[in-house]
């Protein structure tokens, strides 16, 4: 598990710093979340405004798999909108980092598509 969350986070940094952007801060999107089988969890709003460029790394305690909506709005508290999708899977996150993002806002959405509790957690790694 930890080898496999270094590797998720190696491979996060290098899509960044191959745009020679550094990473400014990280921001915990979702903190080790107990999702139910099939339910859906929504993080909070975490503010983009100043970032160029987001990178996401996540990890799951089951291995099992989930389905990822990244949403965005203007406000935080408006209507979010899906602009890109990823997947758990065996305890990997794969979600694409995004550059240039015309949205104020994001969001991040996972559907546990297991029959079981599973915890996940989702880091984003923010440059501006």
């Amino acid at each position: 598990e930890i080898d496999t969350a270094i590797d998720t986070i190696d491979g996060v940094l290098d899509s960044l710093l191959v745009k020679a952007t550094p990473v400014k801060s990280v921001s915990v999107m979702v903190n080790n979340e107990t999702i139910a089988g099939s339910a859906l969890f929504t993080s909070g709003a975490l503010d983009c405004s100043t970032v160029k460029h987001i990178g996401f790394s996540g990890s799951d305690t089951g291995g099992s798999s989930a389905t990822v909506s990244l949403l965005a709005s203007a406000t935080s508290s408006g209507t979010y909108i899906e602009v890109a999708t990823g997947t758990y899977n065996s305890s990997k996150l794969t979600l694409p980092a995004i550059s240039n993002l015309p949205f104020k806002f994001l969001k991040v959405a996972i559907t546990n598509d297991s029959g079981g509790n599973v915890d996940y957690t989702l880091n984003a790694f923010l440059s501006s």
